[in-house]
C-alpha cells in the first residue's frame, strides 16, 4: 500500500484551519467582552477630559492605568493561545493516525 502523504499533509492544514477558525471566533468574542466590560471607564474618560474636570497630566495617567488593566485581560489570551495550539497539534495528530490506522486495515 502506498502512503499518500501530500493527501495527508493536505487533510492536516485543513484540520488546523478548521481548529483555529473555531479558536479564532472564540478569541475574538473574548476581545469583544473585554472591551465592552470597559466600555464605561471610556466613556468616562472621555467625558472628564472633554469637560475639564481632568487635566492633560491626569489623563496621560488614567490612559497608562487603562491600558495596563487591558494588558492583564488579554494576558488571558496568552493562556487560550496555548490551549488553541494544543488543539492546531492535536488535530494533524489525528489525521496522521487515521490515516494510519486505515492504511493497516487496508493491509
Amino acid at each position: 500500500m502506498e502512503f499518500d502523504v501530500d493527501a495527508i499533509l493536505n487533510d492536516m492544514v485543513l484540520a488546523v484551519r478548521k481548529s483555529v477558525q473555531k479558536d479564532y471566533e472564540e478569541a475574538e468574542t473574548i476581545t469583544e467582552l473585554f472591551v465592552q466590560a470597559n466600555k464605561a471607564r471610556y466613556k468616562k474618560l472621555a467625558e472628564y477630559r472633554f469637560s475639564g474636570k481632568i487635566d492633560e497630566q491626569s489623563f496621560k495617567s488614567r490612559l497608562q492605568d487603562e491600558k495596563l488593566m487591558l494588558e492583564a485581560q488579554f494576558n488571558t489570551l496568552s493562556i487560550f493561545t496555548k490551549v488553541m495550539a494544543q488543539n492546531a497539534a492535536n488535530a494533524v495528530i489525528d489525521v496522521l493516525e487515521k490515516a494510519i490506522l486505515s492504511g493497516l486495515k487496508i493491509i
